[in-house]
């Protein structure tokens, strides 16, 4: 865009990105869209028409507008001290190894499970079917596929792999208390009765540094850049306070 006077102030490309930098995250994706830019141009042509109109009121001599400029400037001042202590501030591979063992179990891996299920209405409706699985009339996927009302009977009533809190908790608690091959339910949940086979389950396990290396180098970063921001406050109260 062209830049824009309107009174004594100007309003530039570089002013519009700015503005829809500062907006919400899920308003940015339509950065690139020419109405939503035309709209965030409007936006800040009004507020360059409202702020002359402050201007010419004579409220740039308000105690309102010194107290509010005295704010605006210990802040952005605040902000540019924290940058300039915080900037330079990095930590070594050895440093994120250290990190990375006093902090093992933030790392771990979360247990999982490998399941199907069937599910039914009625706890009748699962018993009937659990009874033909273990006869050997049916197999446990040609029953999901011929009863189950859920989308997975699509597979044989496959869920997939899931780690605990990704399913309803009566579901959770069935699956990971259960072995590997048990068929086991009528389990009730909100959505009705299953009937579940555990076909895989591992663990909780340490995970290794090179699989989180870069999780764990952001992490000893913050935690330095926490210790010095502690550190410098202390320095600054004992020297202003």
């Amino acid at each position: 865009m062209e830049t824009k006077k309107i009174g004594n102030f100007e309003i530039s490309d570089v002013d519009l990105q700015t503005f829809i930098a500062r907006l919400p995250q899920e308003q940015q994706m339509y950065a690139q869209m020419p109405e939503f830019r035309e709209q965030c141009e409007k936006r800040l042509e009004e507020i360059a028409l409202f702020a002359v109109l402050a201007e010419e009121s004579g409220l740039e001599e308000s105690d309102e507008f010194k107290i509010t400029m005295a704010a605006a400037r210990r802040d952005i001042l605040s902000q540019l001290g924290m940058t300039q202590v915080l900037r330079d501030i990095n930590v070594t591979e050895d440093d994120a190894k250290a990190y990375f063992e006093e902090h093992k179990a933030e790392y771990m891996t979360k247990p999982t499970a490998n399941a199907k299920h069937i599910l039914v209405d009625s706890e009748e409706k699962a018993n009937e079917l659990k009874a033909k699985i273990e006869a050997g009339e049916i197999s446990f996927e040609d029953a999901a596929r011929e009863h189950s009302s859920c989308p997975s009977k699509e597979k044989g009533g496959d869920l997939g792999q899931f780690s605990p809190g990704q399913m309803v908790p009566e579901f959770d608690q069935a699956v990971f208390s259960a072995e590997v091959d048990q068929l086991i339910g009528p389990v009730q949940t909100q959505f009705g009765q299953h009937l579940i086979v555990v076909t895989a389950k591992s663990e909780a396990k340490e995970a290794e540094y090179e699989a989180v290396k870069n999780q764990v180098m952001q992490a000893a970063i913050l935690a330095e850049q926490d210790k010095t921001y502690q550190a410098k406050c202390a320095e600054l109260r004992a020297k202003y306070l």
